[in-house]
């Protein structure tokens, strides 16, 4: 199986909707497809995972040329991305489809920026 995350665009402010879709390289079995959506906290010796939200987008079979529609809202407090020389704040959308044996991943970011 293989899935490309597109998102109508990179970068929301807090509380925004974001849309896109999942397209399907290559399908296949899945019981479902879960969207996942993370906010990290990393540096060069320490890293957390402080946010995490999701939810099932699809349930069944996925099949090849059938994109998966998706939309999620932005937490109205979420921390705006932030890149530093020693340290990053960043947010993550991942796709995660529930198979038999070892689930397939993809993962993309998105650029949180703060309501003006």
């Amino acid at each position: 199986m293989k899935l490309e995350i597109v998102l109508d665009s990179d970068r929301a402010a807090q509380g925004d909707k974001v849309t896109g879709r999942v397209d399907v390289v290559e399908g296949g079995p899945s019981r479902s497809l879960t969207l996942t959506l993370t906010f990290h906290e990393q540096t060069q010796s320490y890293a957390v995972v402080r946010y995490d939200s999701g939810g099932v987008i699809h349930e069944g079979e996925v099949v090849t040329g059938t994109p998966v529609d998706f939309d999620f809202t932005v937490p109205a407090e979420a921390p705006p991305s932030l890149k530093c020389k020693h340290s990053e704040l960043y947010w993550e959308l991942a796709i995660t489809s529930d198979e038999h044996g070892l689930d397939m991943h993809v993962a993309r970011r998105l650029e949180v920026i703060a309501r003006p």
